[in-house]
């Protein structure tokens, strides 16, 4: 199934490096294509994994190991008989602290913020959301979006010549694998450290405290100010 879905989007991409219309190296190459065909692709995405995971595993005599049934099912609603939840209870707060040195990381977008919102001001002129959203018809089934990515691309070469804002671009990759992550992770506690140590010092507690009578029973302390205060107020009576 997913060798279905993806093949005619790797077909046509090396069609159009075959044909000059796209050149990995060119940075408005890379944004337009990141532009129109992104969402159009995590959504096919998506829709194959609902697909499948709502699919019917047929029992195999053959292959007895195989756990038959819906997949969504046999995660959700394991069968002890034939599947086990293989699942270990996650500490929240550790989570938490492990996602927070990844909260500037967004893996959802190729591109950056102000240069997907000027791509997708100029798509919407161009009435791409239309036939993106099936109320219109793409001409060139063969080719889908290919004169959305042209237009784009024109536009795009002309904006970076020009010099005018925004600077476009898109996102590099994460890379730097755990060694990355472990200099990301003692980044944050640093700043999370000095965040706590730049607050204002935690008003101390007023302690009171007391002594005993010939009774045994406690009295309050009087504390040398409040002696003061009273011999003063005795004077001036």
């Amino acid at each position: 199934m997913l060798h279905v879905s993806s093949r005619q989007w790797v077909e046509y991409f090396g069609e159009l490096a075959r044909d000059g219309d796209f050149d990995g190296d060119m940075l408005e190459d890379q944004i337009a294509l990141y532009a129109v065909y992104e969402d159009i692709l995590r959504q096919e995405l998506f829709d194959f994994v609902e697909a499948w995971n709502i699919h019917r595993i047929r029992l195999q005599k053959n292959r007895p190991h195989v756990v038959h049934g819906q997949p969504w099912m046999n995660y959700h609603y394991p069968d002890p008989q034939k599947a086990c939840n293989w699942g270990i209870p996650i500490d929240r707060t550790v989570l938490t602290d492990m996602e927070r040195p990844l909260s500037d990381i967004d893996i959802n977008s190729c591109l950056e913020p102000e240069t997907k919102n000027w791509c997708r001001q100029l798509l919407t002129e161009m009435d791409f959301d239309q036939v993106a959203l099936g109320s219109s018809r793409d001409p060139d089934k063969l080719r889908p979006f290919r004169r959305f990515y042209l237009a784009l691309r024109d536009q795009i070469i002309r904006h970076i010549e020009s010099g005018q804002q925004p600077v476009l671009s898109y996102r590099r990759a994460p890379t730097g694998g755990v060694a990355e992550y472990e200099s990301l992770l003692e980044r944050a506690a640093q700043a999370r450290e000095d965040e706590l140590g730049d607050g204002d010092a935690a008003e101390q507690p007023i302690i009171e405290t007391s002594v005993e009578d010939e009774q045994g029973d406690d009295i309050e302390e009087i504390s040398d100010d409040d002696a003061d205060s009273d011999s003063s107020d005795g004077l001036s009576a």
